[in-house]
């Protein structure tokens, strides 16, 4: 697959719509190394980029968010990671799921979505729809890479059915790629997902299974997953689409990518901490023959 356009116009950006500070990084730091390094534009939108008034929170919540990392942090570790990878940056001031009512009981369950058929029940789903759409109609020669909602987190799920209909309805489902969430790292959490499920593997290929904090984190995170078919969300005729995955090469810009996700020491040291997680997205890597992955549909 070779995603880099060769006319280098700048008509021509590649734009990276990301739920959270870090995801798009850590799913596709390498494509935006690749891009930039061959002259092209990319554009890094990060969508869930803020918090509710913690004078809000109920007092369960309250002591759960104190031990996670203020959002002016984050929003600095995001611009150090993507000025390293030379990409240009935008921050939306969509709240965090967790972090707005109604309220969840614990972090855990920002990993289940509606439990009816349909749209209604996705808060921020019809105004991202119309930023995307905007975006799609001023830039009519771009290519866009949206999550495709592995590991079942609300905002991923949220941002990648808004884009999934832009795409379907403006034709340009051959424009619009879906990159693997960093929690596609786990076999468990792959196969909770109805289309990444289809590729099977052994056990001992799955990055998350050369560690015991990452098979704990598998398991966790897999076992809280409680959602619908994603396309149970929406109208009959996105049933019947076809999809693919497809590998674009980052021989030459892994070492750049994982310096850059390095970037995300705050969001990194919860989970066993960015040596640990860094060796993860290098067996990623390294599993799809040194290449990051993406799905189309048609």
């Amino acid at each position: 697959m070779n995603l880099i356009f060769e006319n280098k116009s700048s008509e021509n950006i590649y734009f990276f719509l990301s739920p959270h500070l870090d995801d798009v990084v850590f799913s596709c730091g390498g494509l935006i190394a690749k891009v930039t390094a061959a002259g092209c534009l990319a554009d890094v939108i990060t969508f869930y980029t803020r918090q509710s008034d913690p004078a809000l929170y109920p007092p369960n919540l309250l002591k759960q968010v104190k031990k996670l990392a203020d959002y002016n942090t984050r929003q600095k570790e995001d611009i150090a990671a993507l000025t390293l990878l030379k990409a240009n940056w935008l921050h939306l001031d969509y709240i965090d799921r967790f972090f707005r009512p109604p309220w969840l009981t614990n972090i855990f369950k920002v990993f289940n979505t509606p439990k009816e058929p349909n749209l209604k029940g996705f808060n921020n789903l019809v105004s991202i729809k119309e930023y995307i759409t905007k975006l799609v109609e001023n830039n009519p020669k771009s290519k866009f890479f949206a999550p495709f909602g592995l590991g079942n987190h609300y905002d991923h799920v949220e941002l990648f059915l808004a884009s999934l209909m832009v795409a379907k309805e403006f034709n340009i489902l051959d424009r619009f790629f879906f990159y693997e969430d960093i929690q596609g790292l786990g076999k468990r959490i792959r196969e909770k997902h109805v289309i990444a499920r289809k590729i099977k593997s052994k056990w001992l290929n799955s990055p998350s299974y050369h560690s015991i904090t990452g098979i704990f984190l598998d398991f966790t995170i897999s076992s809280n997953i409680n959602s619908l078919n994603l396309f149970d969300y929406l109208p009959e005729e996105y049933q019947s689409l076809e999809w693919s995955v497809n590998t674009e090469s980052i021989k030459k810009f892994k070492d750049k990518k994982l310096k850059a996700a390095s970037s995300y020491k705050t969001q990194l040291r919860p989970i066993g901490g960015s040596k640990f997680f860094i060796r993860l997205m290098y067996l990623s890597n390294k599993l799809w023959g040194d290449s990051e992955s993406y799905w189309i549909a048609n």
